[in-house]
């Protein structure tokens, strides 16, 4: 037990430092950076453009009788602080005009630049919002020029949605910060009333802002994907889960679609893991899956990193429903067709075993019961990112073969063996058939072998407790042949299970001698007809829980 909260712990840690780097403010995609500083030189030119002719229409056009500001000027008019206030507003606007156009600076050094710019420029405007007296020459429009610029910078300069809500509120404060400044120097305070009207449109500038930060920098992520998937192109997005989101796409001259699958670098780094080790690590992952040429394994078409770190893996687009949303929908399956299933995901694990790989992560949102060609029911199985090298296979080599994080339990705890709850580090295809007949006894049963509330208690039931046979469970009937091979399968020692693949397989092949163990493909076809006869139909309900759920779900599945 101690063993096990030690690596729940570790998890949970890893998690938490995932957590802090995703509401950090973190760093744009390179390309966005580019773009965001060449519009940071834009808004700058513009700036001091604007602020020289204001300078010349104060300066020289009006008089500078016609601008009171008390004790401020001494009875001297307009003749010396406002021209130097905008004068110096013309200057560093320049400067960071050219700065942004020479690229003499990183782009992320450039964007700190222009984050000072921004506070900067947010109380000079101020400043000259509030040197008067509220009456005669300045007539009061309601919005301030702190409140423009904050938004107008942050539609120019896009930055994520954190940085912006910061940046807006430090940009607002410079509001009364310059009321208070002029008040200090002299100048009078206005009244309770026009303080309000002077400071609401200030922070409903910071909402607008932020609100237009976070549609810019989703678009922006979005173009920058879209433009990363090289031959593809995102049409659709499917679903959205704890490691990423999951696009229907096309390839640009074979119009052949695709799922496309982006994880979030942060999602797979483990608490010390860097960038190269987790790209390393994908690309090993990616190149597994690739090995499989199980008509029943998911095909992968290609796979990648982009600019801003996130990783893809470009699959065949299935048409149809995994296990889980099917149970959900449709309620427990017949023993036949829950036999003819399992044969399907024992003909994709025979393979992934006997190349020395271990899936790891078997369980129903895995399993995608689809429509395939002419056939349905066609099994494929998803998401091998999590296989492993088997304990002394020889293809595995020198240490770095295993493509998992050392040191965290990888799985989901309401299919896990117990030997890996346990954390034990020898570990071969015998856990997938734990986690098969896992699954099994949700076809047959409508529930999970086990309940409980937490990923901790779940994990000692699979290590200490025997399951209730599936029979027991409200409105199960199964043949007893069945239900002994599920349990035979959830077996606490390995060496109780099924020893491979293919033995299971026989053994389901024999159960199907019986009558009620049999299923034919004119069943498939008049099933598929009933309930899913359409492409829109087969979508599943909730697309974020297929293939996407966190490694590890603070909830029992």
């Amino acid at each position: 037990m101690k063993q096990i909260k030690c690596r729940i712990r570790s998890h949970l840690d890893s998690a938490s430092h995932t957590h802090s780097r995703w509401f950090s403010w973190g760093q744009l995609p390179e390309a966005m950076q580019r773009k965001a500083v060449h519009r940071l030189g834009s808004l700058a030119l513009f700036m001091a453009g604007a602020s020289a002719l204001m300078f010349i229409l104060f300066a020289v056009v009006l008089s500078p009788q016609h601008a009171r500001f008390g004790a401020l000027y001494s009875g001297s008019g307009f003749g010396s602080t406002p021209p130097f206030l905008v004068l110096a507003l013309v200057v560093y606007s320049a400067t960071i005009a050219v700065l942004s156009r020479r690229r003499t600076l990183p782009s992320q050094r450039m964007l700190q630049l222009g984050v000072v710019y921004q506070i900067l420029t947010g109380f000079h405007l101020g400043l000259l919002h509030h040197l008067h007296t509220w009456e005669g020459f300045w007539i009061y429009t309601g919005w301030s020029g702190v409140a423009i610029w904050l938004i107008v910078f942050t539609m120019m300069v896009p930055t994520s949605p954190g940085r912006a809500l910061c940046l807006a509120l430090a940009t607002a404060l410079c509001d009364p910060l310059a009321l208070l400044f002029t008040v200090q120097m002299g100048a009078p305070m206005p009244s309770a009333g026009m303080v309000a009207m002077l400071f609401v449109p200030t922070g409903v500038a910071v909402t607008a802002a932020v609100s237009a930060s976070a549609i810019l920098h989703g678009m922006g992520r979005d173009i920058e994907r879209a433009e990363g998937m090289g031959s593809y192109r995102l049409v659709e997005k499917l679903g959205h889960g704890g490691m990423g989101d999951v696009w229907r796409a096309e390839h640009n001259t074979l119009a052949r679609p695709a799922a496309i699958k982006l994880i979030r670098l942060e999602a797979l780094a483990g608490g010390s893991e860097d960038g190269a080790t987790v790209s390393r690590r994908f690309e090993q992952e990616a190149q597994a899956t690739a090995q499989l040429k199980s008509d029943h394994a998911i095909q992968l078409y290609d796979f990648g990193q982009q600019e801003d770190g996130t990783l893809y893996y470009v699959m065949e687009l299935l048409e149809g429903v995994d296990l889980e949303g099917y149970v959900k929908r449709f309620g427990p399956m017949a023993p036949g067709r829950v036999v003819h299933i399992l044969r399907q995901c024992c003909h994709s694990l025979a393979e992934a075993h006997a190349a020395g790989l271990v899936h790891r992560d078997i369980k129903p949102a895995n399993i995608y019961l689809c429509r395939y060609g002419l056939d349905v029911d066609y099994v494929k199985v998803l998401d091998f990112g999590l296989v492993k090298r088997s304990q002394g296979d020889s293809a595995a080599g020198v240490e770095g073969t295993k493509l998992t994080m050392e040191g965290q339990i990888s799985g989901t705890p309401a299919y896990m063996a117990p030997e890996v709850a346990l954390g034990e580090l020898s570990l071969d295809g015998r856990v997938d058939l734990y986690s098969l007949g896992c699954v099994a006894y949700w076809l047959v049963a409508g529930t999970t072998v086990f309940d409980a509330s937490t990923p901790i208690k779940m994990l000692l039931l699979h290590a200490n407790e025997q399951p209730k046979p599936p029979s027991e469970r409200p409105d199960c009937t199964l043949p007893a042949e069945l239900e002994r091979l599920i349990l035979r399968c959830l077996a606490k020692a390995p060496a109780d299970r099924p020893q491979s693949a293919q033995e299971l397989d026989t053994a389901l092949a024999a159960l199907q001698q019986n009558e009620a163990c049999r299923w034919n493909a004119d069943k498939s076809h008049d099933w598929w007809n009933t309930h899913l006869a359409t492409a829109a139909d087969t979508a599943d309900p909730d697309p974020a829980q297929s293939d996407l759920a966190p490694t590890l779900p603070m909830e029992p599945s």
